[in-house]
């Protein structure tokens, strides 16, 4: 393990998550490290890898000149889940602000000069959040794909100022809670950590921070990419993955029990929009008929507190009004061939608002 040191205060730490991912560490930390310079520290925690990740990094910071590597801390630890490496980052930070990257993705080359032409003089910034778009880089399926796909995480399009009740329904809507695609202020994590017996941690915490915020800078541009795994807990929830995501509601709902007027329609709506991952997971583990019921149980504990001044988007709203209907809407939106022969697919090179997302 080693300190940084130097004459500079960061004002910005990395913290980036690294397990089991040899095949990868290499580029996740030299996207950081090649394009900052002394004004930004990175911590990187091996958790417990299994692989040689730990090999890796430790080849890779040796190539490093002395001065850079003076601004890295590693840290080896036994295997505690993402949600303590990132508390750990949190916890060892020396900057006003931090951001977090997970060891099998990495930051475009134009992250950095992107962030500071936003921002101006680090030293002078006073935004709360910084959020961003993404590529997805698809090459792991499709290995001969040389370019990602764009992903539109940040609904604000490029605004800068205040956050409004407005911009936050429509954040709270899109309910896209990746913890990469920002940076924070690191005061607002004050008396707040990512949950460590939870899957989806970020799910749960980073709305919170949100209610907290004021001020936020928000781009189109996509500043990071991200690699998608077939493997991963979306692509093949466990029960266990489904459980965490049903008590994140349970925390959402008792949030909104404890607030009032904007803050409380908030998490009610942010417990709708988890539902309908929680009714996509349940989906996948348990069919489209297996899953009715526990889709059922979990929507009658969150319709008690529905208002009607709460608008839920088309596909949330269908799931309260009819877990059937929403299945079978997914059904027949997954299945090309079944939508042809209803007739329902557009002519070629046509789109429709109800086809762009599942």
């Amino acid at each position: 393990m080693s300190t940084p040191s130097g004459e500079n205060t960061p004002w910005l730490t990395v913290g980036i998550a690294a397990y089991n991912s040899a095949a990868y560490i290499r580029r996740a930390i030299n996207s950081v490290v090649r394009q900052t310079d002394s004004r930004v520290e990175v911590i990187i925690v091996n958790d417990g890898s299994r692989d040689n990740t730990l090999a890796r990094i430790h080849d890779l910071l040796a190539s490093y000149n002395e001065p850079t590597r003076q601004r890295i801390t590693l840290i080896d630890q036994d295997n505690a889940g993402v949600a303590a490496v990132r508390n750990i980052a949190i916890d060892r930070s020396r900057a006003p602000y931090i951001t977090f990257l997970d060891g099998d993705d990495y930051w475009l080359d134009h992250y950095y000069d992107s962030v500071l032409s936003l921002i101006g003089d680090p030293a002078q910034a006073e935004f709360d959040l910084l959020e961003y778009n993404v590529l997805e880089d698809r090459r792991l399926l499709e290995p001969d794909q040389k370019a990602g796909r764009f992903v539109r995480f940040n609904p604000l399009g490029n605004y800068r100022g205040e956050l409004s009740t407005e911009h936050l329904k429509s954040i709270f809507t899109a309910s896209k809670w990746y913890v990469w695609t920002r940076i924070y202020r690191k005061s607002l994590f004050d008396g707040l950590r990512f949950p460590r017996e939870l899957h989806y941690e970020d799910m749960m915490l980073v709305p919170q921070l949100y209610l907290r915020a004021r001020t936020i800078i928000a781009t189109e541009d996509p500043l990071i990419a991200y690699r998608i795994n077939l493997g991963g807990q979306v692509c093949n929830p466990a029960q266990r993955d489904i459980d965490d995501v049903s008590r994140i509601i349970d925390i959402h709902l008792n949030i909104a029990r404890k607030s009032s007027g904007h803050a409380r329609d908030l998490m009610v709506l942010l417990a709708c929009q988890s539902a309908l991952y929680f009714k996509i997971m349940t989906n996948i583990r348990l069919g489209y008929i297996g899953s009715l019921g526990p889709i059922r149980r979990r929507l009658a504990t969150i319709q008690p507190m529905l208002a009607s001044r709460i608008k839920l988007p088309m596909k949330t709203r269908l799931l309260f009004m009819s877990p059937l209907a929403s299945n079978l809407y997914t059904w027949l939106k997954t299945r090309p061939q079944a939508l042809k022969k209803l007739g329902k697919l557009p002519e070629p090179g046509k789109t429709t608002a109800a086809r762009q997302h599942i």
